[in-house]
């Protein structure tokens, strides 16, 4: 009986310990957000930044959360790039005065990123909570 359950305890220390987690995070802890608002068109848009500090080829972005709504993300020039762009309601015939759209992320001061990745097939998170505004460049 005694053998039996050192065994089970063995098994058991094993099956706990095998588990991998990656401390070698691809990207920074701190990013950067700049909201713009297009000159005709209408709308306004945030955009999203964090740099990679080990930039791979295997690198997939599974999810980008920003304070919990998905936003769609990319792998551009050692970034990870997210954006989403709130367009003006076009008037119609139904619907003269349309109610303009809702531009949630836009509105928020404070921000925080879960971005769900996978590398070299694993899968892992990265929470940053470290977001700074940069202004939008004024153009002649």
């Amino acid at each position: 009986m005694f053998v039996r359950i050192l065994f089970l305890a063995l098994i058991f220390t094993q099956c706990t310990t095998s588990t991998k987690t990656t401390t070698n995070q691809p990207a920074e802890d701190s990013a950067s957000y700049m909201r713009y608002i297009p000159g005709a068109g209408g709308g306004k848009g945030i955009l999203f930044t964090v740099p990679l500090k080990n930039p791979s080829k295997t690198l997939l972005i599974n999810r980008f959360l920003i304070n919990g709504i998905e936003v769609p993300a990319k792998i551009e020039d050692n970034l990870i790039i997210a954006s989403v762009f709130y367009a003006d309601r076009e008037p119609t015939v139904e619907n003269p005065n349309p109610e303009p759209m809702d531009p949630v992320l836009f509105n928020e001061n404070t921000f925080e990123a879960v971005i769900y990745y996978s590398n070299d097939g694993v899968n892992d998170s990265l929470r940053v909570t470290n977001f700074t505004e940069e202004k939008q460049p004024l153009y002649p």
